[in-house]
């Protein structure tokens, strides 16, 4: 009886330790040198509003043939090159103080190839997520880029966002109304790390 524990006992942990040893290690895409830009259009003119900030945090990974992770944006560093008006975006729309982050979390995405291990070129990659902004969480489809070599690489993240959507307010900057659909680009550099 004994030994019939002790053979089963030991075949348990034989297959744990295979299990745990065939289970694919996760590589992190670490962020060297990243920003977040965004194009807001002027209704009903055509006057054109650009801010772009440079706090990006990302803990994106690829894993079992699939990007997953979430990106974090300090939006305290967006500027849109006018300071009142940035200035006014954050206080009023915003609301920097109260919700000092977006944040971008990504679904399982497939990509077949290793972007740390294998050249990889992708363009026009489709991703769903969920986009988190003053407080409000909706989720977004939109489309990405991947260039690597040799564990290093840049990612170019697009997609569109509803400003209403997340209970702000359609901004109004010298009687210009801004159209409350605005395009949102997420540029980086990573290198691999495991």
């Amino acid at each position: 009886m004994k030994s019939k524990i002790a053979f089963t006992l030991t075949l348990t942990m034989i297959g744990l330790t295979t299990a745990q040893a065939a289970t694919p290690a996760s590589t992190v895409l670490q962020v060297v040198k990243g920003h977040v830009e965004f194009l807001a259009i002027g209704k009903p003119s055509a006057i054109k509003i650009r801010g772009k900030g440079e706090d990006l945090k990302s803990d994106v990974q690829w894993k079992e043939k699939q990007l997953s992770g979430k990106f974090v944006f300090n939006l305290d560093s967006l500027d849109t090159g006018i300071e009142l008006r940035t200035n006014h975006m954050k206080e009023k729309y915003l609301e920097t103080g109260k919700f000092k982050n977006a944040e971008l979390e990504l679904k399982p995405t497939a990509i077949a190839q290793d972007p740390c291990k294998e050249s990889v070129q992708l363009t026009k990659a489709p991703f769903e997520g969920t986009l988190k902004l003053h407080g409000v969480e909706q989720p977004v489809k939109g489309e990405f880029d991947v260039k690597s070599e040799q564990g290093k690489g840049h990612t170019q993240v697009r997609f569109n966002s509803n400003i209403t959507d997340y209970k702000i307010d359609i901004p109004v900057y010298l009687g210009i109304k801004v159209a409350d659909q605005v395009e949102n680009t997420v540029d980086l550099d990573w290198s691999c790390t495991k």
